[in-house]
């Protein structure tokens, strides 16, 4: 499980530690669930959001959450290597 979490950042928005990025990770879906300010503000600007979780967030990278419901799934895939 631990490399699921760790690869639901794409490469670059990363705290420099896989164990790290797997607790903010953690922690950031807890805050995100019980925090409803904190919710408002990450689905505005989600990539300040993670910054401010410790998450190094390249500028110019656009962060987008795409929250799970029980009848849709979100399969991620890699960018293109021409990107």
């Amino acid at each position: 499980m631990t490399r699921l979490i760790h690869d639901c950042f794409p490469a670059g928005i990363t705290s420099g530690s896989p164990e790290r990025d797997q607790q903010i990770y953690v922690d950031f879906v807890a805050k995100y669930l019980g925090d409803p300010s904190f919710r408002a503000w990450a689905d505005v600007d989600t990539a300040a959001a993670l910054r401010a979780e410790g998450l190094q967030v390249p500028e110019g990278v656009d962060v987008e959450l795409l929250p799970s419901a029980s009848n849709v799934m979100h399969v991620v895939l890699p960018a293109p290597s021409d990107e």
